[in-house]
């Protein structure tokens, strides 16, 4: 856990920049022609013992480092200054992190991770801003699992999801695949709605290629999971991995990139006795069948990946390890029939009636402000979606269903 590479950023076919720990320092650097050179990033800032988390670019010169206590900005690509963020200190160390931020445009952003307190609870830490990053407004929210995927198409659809977190097995490490839970926003992160809780798995990870169109992929703690939709995260259908091409001794997917309708690549785990094997997945038909591509030979266990597009994508882990992919296939278009599968059902997921709703009235939820100007407020927006949710849960207690199901939805929706 402490030599290898934690995250790589594609910014574009031959840039990369990548995030790691290397003898106990911290990796921090950027490469412009395919891997063959790299700069190292400058930081500058006032933490004690900086830690980084992530990195996200916008272009090849604006983007953002997050990790504890601090987002770190850039508007030339390589050197980056600290912008600390809120929440509670211990003595000099903050006990705030930010882990994954994804962006709308130069300007206007969302950070998501942790937040933790002197009493010893932890909540999801969620930051947007409209003027670059120099300054990010803490959004106030209810959640209690820990955020392992941010996904968004536009500032009008934006994906999180993840699991509760807590150490279930006594290995003094968080586990990600408990109580499962996927939300939606319409307005940039301002408000979040849930679309499914109550999971059997966590979510660790998700891609939409379109504002319908999405892939989520996770792990019961033996098994991996992996689901889709077609109706922009209102409902899911649950995959057969057998049926698919998974192997059988897949323990978990970690990541998955939709390159197009067709093609569809995944990472995970596989157990080797008393290691740890990477696994990649590739599929050309739509993720109706995977085929197994790449052995690494040698230690190395991928840890993070990211593609610009379908010609050139990247894989990085422990030892330091980093792998370029290069496509060698032939681009297989975008006629794929998407592939069936059973409905997920969460414990506590919300009913059609708080689905159709929730579709209906997040699309759009508000018009947004141009680009460059604060951020929008959006406060009509969120108080119609919470109207439509709360009339469809009252008339869904009002019509129990037929079968004697339960009716309505036990979970809070407006954060």
């Amino acid at each position: 856990r402490d030599n290898g590479i934690i995250f790589v950023e594609a910014i574009d076919a031959d840039s990369t920049a990548i995030v790691g720990i290397q003898n106990s320092a911290w990796v921090l650097r950027r490469s412009d022609d395919a891997g063959e050179t790299w700069q190292d990033f400058t930081v500058t800032g006032e933490l004690t013992l900086p830690m980084f988390m992530t990195v996200h670019f916008e272009d090849e010169t604006h983007g953002w480092l997050g990790g504890m206590g601090a987002i770190y900005r850039t508007e030339d690509g390589l050197s980056f200054t600290e912008v600390q963020i809120p929440g509670e200190w211990w003595g000099p160390f903050p006990l705030s992190t930010v882990r994954t931020i994804t962006s709308y445009s130069r300007t206007r952003a969302l950070a998501v991770g942790d937040s933790s307190s002197m009493s010893g609870t932890t909540s999801v830490l969620i930051l947007t801003t409209g003027d670059g990053g120099l300054t990010w407004t803490e959004i106030e929210n209810t959640l209690a699992i820990s955020i392992n995927a941010l996904e968004s198409v536009d500032e009008t659809h934006t994906w999180m999801a993840g699991a509760k977190g807590y150490d279930l097995d006594g290995d003094d490490w968080p586990d990600r695949y408990d109580t499962g839970t996927i939300l939606f926003s319409a307005d940039g992160g301002r408000t979040w709605n849930p679309l499914i809780e109550g999971l059997s798995f966590g979510v660790m990870y998700m891609d939409f290629t379109d504002t319908d169109r999405g892939w989520a992929v996770g792990t019961d703690g033996t098994s991996p999971i992996i689901i889709a939709t077609e109706d922009g995260g209102a409902s899911w259908r649950s995959l057969d991995p057998a049926a698919i091409g998974i192997p059988a001794d897949a323990e978990e997917l970690l990541y998955i990139t939709v390159l197009s309708a067709c093609e569809i690549w995944i990472t995970g785990h596989r157990t080797a006795g008393e290691s740890i094997d990477d696994l990649f997945l590739h599929s050309l038909d739509g993720g109706n069948t995977f085929d197994e591509e790449l052995d690494v030979e040698g230690p190395s266990v991928m840890l993070t990946w990211d593609f610009a597009g379908r010609t050139a994508g990247w894989a990085g882990g422990a030892y330091m390890t980093l792998l370029r992919y290069e496509a060698e296939t032939a681009d297989p278009g975008t006629d794929c029939t998407f592939p069936g599968g059973e409905p997920v059902v969460g414990e506590e997921s919300v009913t059609e009636e708080v689905a159709e709703a929730v579709e209906e009235d997040l699309e759009p939820a508000a018009e947004l402000e141009e680009e460059g100007g604060a951020p929008a407020e959006v406060p009509d927006a969120a108080e119609d979606v919470s109207e439509a949710v709360e009339d469809a849960q009252d008339a869904a207690e009002e019509e129990p269903e037929e079968d004697g199901g339960k009716g309505g939805c036990g979970c809070t929706v407006a954060l």
